[in-house]
């Protein structure tokens, strides 16, 4: 049995003050909740005094770039850093070389980061066949993975859109679009998640008026869900290429006000890493693991812990919508002792980042929040990442 002991525990529904005990089988065994004194520590044991324990981090939206694009980032380099910043389960789009449109890369991709033991990583499959216009066989896909999008690029064509919004419907799966122009296309969507139905989630939304789409759909009864990434939280009319871009001070403030009354249900990083050379050529994308917790901390410091692991575990969790991770996101007994050990108010330089690629223009910035350690089913993941 392990113990770690002193800290301060938070979680979506969970802020106070204790202990936790994990067992052989790596689950959440006790919890014991006790006011703020420091508890005696016996060999083993974990002190946490003066550090906070949340769920560790679920990432619904990530670049791995492998197969065929090692270079700017591989499976075992997007994991390290992805542990570094407090993530225990990643998902990774499906715009690869070849296009994960076939079981052999989903497994094959899975697979490979189950032998890190590390993060999870789940797989994305690509909603049309090379992103073109015919689908993907979804009852030969959907078994290896619950997660379909064309991110990177749009689905145009209206019927494509419905078929798969149908689909998505009779194969159970989450159908995540990336759309551009993104205001014009999110109505549309929307308008179409509305006569049909559908799984719809709708990734890094940036704008003012997205918000406010998404926000009168919600209050119509739409099923939507929605995302928004920590680099528009932190900053607005920033000189640096990512899709979307940054926005202006007005769309970075109704993303926090998204946030906040829950028209956006989670943060996701869009972590998409290219080489320098990409980048001159006017590649668009930012490195995000590594900063993500920091960048929300820094962008909402009066938001509590409690809704930032709502943003960052329990919602992303509950998106996903896999049964075996009813539990995930939340510190409950019998879950996976899935774990993110911080110092939530601590000061830093944003200097060392543990991708492959680091494309950020955040570099030397001052922020708020510190990641110490990572923990899946009780052990740390994060020390040879």
């Amino acid at each position: 049995m392990k113990r770690y002991m002193n800290l301060h525990l938070v979680d979506a529904n969970l802020d106070s003050f204790g202990d936790l005990w994990v067992n052989k089988e790596g689950k959440i065994e006790k919890i014991i909740l006790r006011p703020i004194t420091k508890s005696e520590i016996i060999e083993g044991d974990f002190d946490g005094w003066g550090l906070t324990c949340m769920p560790s981090f679920i990432d619904l939206h990530g670049h791995f770039r492998e197969p065929g694009q090692e270079q700017k980032e591989t499976i075992q380099s997007g994991i390290q850093a992805a542990v570094k910043g407090g993530y225990g389960l990643v998902v990774a789009m499906a715009n690869t070389t070849p296009i994960c449109d076939e079981p052999k890369w989903i497994m094959t991709n899975q697979e490979k980061a189950a032998g890190f033991n590390q993060a999870e990583l789940l797989q994305v499959s690509a909603v049309t066949k090379g992103f073109e216009e015919d689908p993907v066989d979804y009852a030969v896909m959907r078994p290896h993975t619950r997660c379909f999008s064309n991110d990177g690029k749009p689905i145009d064509d209206a019927k494509v859109m419905v078929q798969a919004l149908l689909d998505s419907q009779k194969h159970d799966f989450l159908l995540m679009v990336h759309q551009e122009p993104e205001e014009e296309m999110i109505r549309r969507d929307l308008l179409l998640a509305e006569a049909v139905g559908g799984n719809l989630h709708i990734c890094h939304v940036s704008t003012a008026r997205s918000v406010a789409l998404i926000r009168e759909a919600k209050q119509r009864g739409v099923c939507v869900s929605c995302e928004v990434t920590p680099h528009h939280l932190y900053r607005a009319n920033e000189n640096y290429r990512v899709n979307p871009p940054f926005g202006t001070e007005p769309d970075r403030q109704a993303l926090l006000a998204g946030l906040l009354d829950g028209t956006i249900d989670c943060v996701a990083t869009d972590h998409a890493p290219h080489t320098e050379a990409d980048k001159e050529a006017g590649s668009p994308g930012i490195t995000g693991y590594d900063a993500a917790f920091s960048l929300v901390r820094t962008a909402m410091p009066n938001a509590s812990l409690q809704a930032i692991s709502r943003w960052m575990s329990a919602n992303p969790a509950k998106i996903l919508g896999i049964e075996r991770m009813a539990k995930e996101g939340k510190l409950e007994v019998g879950m996976d002792a899935n774990l993110v050990i911080l110092q939530p108010n601590e000061e830093r330089i944003l200097n060392v980042f543990y991708s492959k690629s680091e494309n950020t223009p955040f570099v030397g910035d001052h922020v708020i929040g510190k990641i110490e350690q990572t923990i899946r089913k009780g052990e740390r993941i994060d020390e040879n990442a």
